[in-house]
Parts: C-alpha cells; sequence; structure tokens
C-alpha cells in the first residue's frame, strides 16, 4: 500500500475519490471532505515541499492513531467542522507540535486568521508597525470585518505598537463574540480567545511588545 506523504495509511472500506468522464477525460469530481482534511494535515507536517515554504511546520507532527485515516474520519465526525479549519494553537495556547485529539479543535476561517503574527515578513519594527517615508511610523491592523485599517502615523515605533495593540486586542475580543454564537462554539476554545485579548491589554498597560499571541 502506498502510503500519504510516506507516512499516511489510508484505511477506508469505501472509495475516498469518484472519477467521470468529462470532455473525454477522467477527472475526479469528488473527493471525501474527511480524505481531504486528513490530507492537508498530512501535507503540512510531511511535505518537504510545504515545509520548505512554510518552515514553522518543520517540527509538527501528528499523532501515531492519526496516521490512520479511519481513526482521523471518526474523531472528525465528532466535530462540527463544516467550512471550518483544522486548528491545533488554541486549546495549547500555542505549545502544541502534536496534531492530535486533545491538541485539536475546527474553527471558523476568521478564528484563525485573527491570531496569526506574520512575524516573518514584518521587519525590524514591532508588529503592525511600518516606517513611513515620511520617517514617521505608521500602524495597520485588520479590523473585526478583516479589512486592513490605517490607525495612524505616531513619532516612535512604541507608541504605534501600542495603537496595535489596543485595537487588536478589541478585534480579537470581537470574534471571540461571534464565535461564542457560532455552531463551533467551545467554551475552553472562547476562554482562550478571550485570554489573548486580555494578553493584549496587559502587554499594552505595561508598555510590553507584544511577540506571540500566547506568552
Amino acid at each position: 500500500m502506498v502510503k500519504l506523504y510516506g507516512i499516511g495509511t489510508n484505511d477506508a472500506d469505501y472509495k475516498v475519490t469518484a472519477s467521470e468522464h468529462v470532455d473525454g477525460k477522467l477527472k475526479t469530481v469528488w473527493t471525501c471532505p474527511y480524505y481531504i482534511k486528513w490530507g492537508n494535515m498530512l501535507r503540512r507536517c510531511y511535505s518537504p515541499t510545504y515545509q520548505a515554504e512554510t518552515p514553522t511546520y518543520e517540527k509538527v507532527k501528528v499523532e501515531d492513531s492519526w496516521l490512520y485515516f479511519s481513526n482521523f474520519k471518526r474523531w472528525m465526525e465528532t466535530q462540527y467542522w463544516e467550512g471550518g479549519e483544522l486548528d491545533k494553537d488554541i486549546l495549547s495556547k500555542g505549545q502544541s507540535l502534536l496534531y492530535s485529539e486533545e491538541s485539536c479543535c475546527f474553527v471558523p476561517r476568521r478564528v484563525n486568521s485573527v491570531l496569526h503574527m506574520n512575524s516573518k515578513t514584518r521587519g525590524q519594527w514591532p508588529i503592525g508597525v511600518t516606517l513611513h517615508p515620511t520617517g514617521k511610523f505608521l500602524t495597520l491592523c485588520k479590523d473585526k470585518e478583516a479589512k486592513q485599517k490605517n490607525l495612524g502615523f505616531s513619532s516612535s515605533p512604541e507608541i504605534a505598537h501600542s495603537k496595535w495593540q489596543i485595537f487588536k486586542a478589541d478585534v480579537v475580543e470581537h470574534v471571540a463574540n461571534e464565535y461564542a454564537v457560532s455552531p463551533y462554539y467551545r467554551k475552553d476554545v472562547y476562554n482562550n480567545l478571550i485570554l489573548v485579548s486580555e494578553k493584549l491589554r496587559d502587554d499594552y498597560r505595561n508598555g510590553r511588545e507584544t511577540v506571540s499571541m500566547w506568552t
């Protein structure tokens, strides 16, 4: 049996894809949604191409039982997952390097994106801060509708970053409250989102640079 990414075993008792002839060519017209989620998880952890593009996944693994598709599917069937993204960080407060039943949940894309910190590309300034050609520091942050918002200029990167912190805290709290009335809702996930908002406010009050959403 050929293993997916050299490690995953598809032990399904049914065909996970369906094909039809379209315009004289055989094309895949359906793929099992459970298999798609499972395959994407394995790709993040075991595809050299993906890891070259996203090195933060170099040390991330999948628990042994989930290397078998049937076990992952059995767990996924107990979750509300439609349209959601598999996340391993929120429950573990960013500490897990393992995809497992204990660390994983499904969340809306907005929840995932509001916690993303693009530290690799932001350069030398604190997150949310850009040096403008005028020599002043510009603060940018996505708002409650996930649209980039200009929060104005500041005389120092520290002041510009503090603007980002308090604005971001409000946005995270707003997203948490939206999540609370969604079908994905879990109390532990909601509580950890609120902890992120509170941490941002604490960093702001204490003049501390935010380098992680969790620590």
